[in-house]
């Protein structure tokens, strides 16, 4: 028996992910995240995972360490193989920005190549990033469009569904309102989100808009999908 463990450390959160080689079984969770050393967040993590794994046998080492960016190519790059695409488009979305990213041909291959700490990007791998994610802080005036980021929650004072602080609405608050998140249902249970103030930091932006809460909320992840699809046709063909 063999367990992998994936750790992901984001501005808010961090992923963690235990894989058995052996039966298939994935677990995947979260923990906060530590700014000032997010090598505290990882630690914890892994210690979890060697927690829930049990007595198992170790025996698979750390292969490579990508950055953020990296790893969402690299993800979608050996889902778009898998499927029998030859180009593609990644989307990866996490707490503080978003990064798109055009792989065509020849470019999928050395995407592959370039985990290699050694092994920088290659040029013809377009990646755009924007600071716009699901904890950016999202500001509004009468009559302008909504503006997201680059400012962002962070995990002090963090988004307002944290219930840590933190005042300003953000992307994710609006999903929490919109329930397109589960805010009492989130990672099977294992996380609450505090839906009512959410609510009450976007109703505050709604009042500022002349706007009902719901129309607010759902303007923010218009905002967001704009700015996003905007990036992706910035993409050079």
């Amino acid at each position: 028996m063999a367990w992998r463990i994936g750790v992901d450390a984001g501005s808010t959160f961090t992923d963690v992910c235990l894989f058995d080689d052996s039966t298939g079984r994935v677990e995947v969770w979260k923990v906060a995240s530590t700014p000032d050393d997010l090598a505290r967040s990882i630690a914890l993590g892994i210690e979890e995972a060697v927690a829930r794994a049990g007595e198992g046998v170790w025996r698979l080492p750390v292969r490579s360490v990508v950055s953020d960016v990296s790893a969402g190519v690299v993800g979608a790059q050996e889902t778009a193989t898998r499927a029998g695409f030859d180009s593609m488009i990644s989307f990866d979305m996490g707490g503080s920005s978003t990064a798109v990213a055009l792989l065509t041909g020849e470019s999928r291959r050395l995407a592959g190549e370039a985990i290699v700490p050694d092994n920088p990007p290659v040029s013809d791998i377009q990646i755009l990033v924007l600071g716009a994610g699901g904890d950016s802080i999202v500001c509004g005036q009468p009559g302008r469009p909504l503006t997201v980021g680059p400012r962002g929650a962070g995990v002090e004072p963090g988004p307002v569904y944290a219930a840590h602080g933190g005042t300003e609405p953000t992307v994710t608050d609006a999903n929490v309102v919109l329930q397109t998140l589960n805010p009492d249902y989130l990672l099977g249970g294992r996380m609450r989100l505090r839906q009512e103030r959410s609510r009450v930091a976007i109703g505050a932006l709604a009042e500022i808009l002349g706007l009902d809460v719901m129309p607010a909320a759902q303007g923010i992840l218009s905002a967001v999908t704009t700015d996003i699809a905007n990036a992706i046709r910035a993409l050079p063909s």
